[in-house]
């Protein structure tokens, strides 16, 4: 199975592989106070995250994660990231976070549950 075509669509969102396209977006919004209760923490610079998009990609691509972007249908804004790692484990996890300012509305719930 190829991962990295994956588009998953709700009334409100569409989540798809993540990319560079918004790689500003998510080194911005990746804050302290979305992290605060996560393992993982903010990047130092673009750069850094830029890392991080390229590795996420990299295990879409081998097929032991699938790392997407959450964003709106209508203004197709960027609101988060969703992640299920580990899928080949007896233990895959499932991951996601939504930026401080789209906090309240449910997008998480409704990304993990897509």
């Amino acid at each position: 199975m190829n991962l990295i075509n994956t588009t998953i669509e709700t009334k409100r969102l569409r989540l798809t592989v993540i990319s560079k396209r918004f790689l500003n977006e998510i080194y911005e919004e990746f804050t302290d106070d979305v992290t605060l209760y996560m393992f993982a923490k903010p990047t130092d610079n673009v750069a850094e995250m830029g890392k991080y998009v390229d590795n996420s990609i990299s295990e879409v691509n081998a097929r032991s994660s699938l790392t997407l972007l959450i964003l709106s249908n209508v203004e197709n804004e960027f609101l988060g990231i969703a992640a299920l790692h580990e899928i080949d484990s007896n233990t895959p996890e499932l991951g996601v976070w939504v930026k401080k300012s789209a906090h309240g509305n449910k997008y998480g719930i409704e990304a993990i549950t897509a």
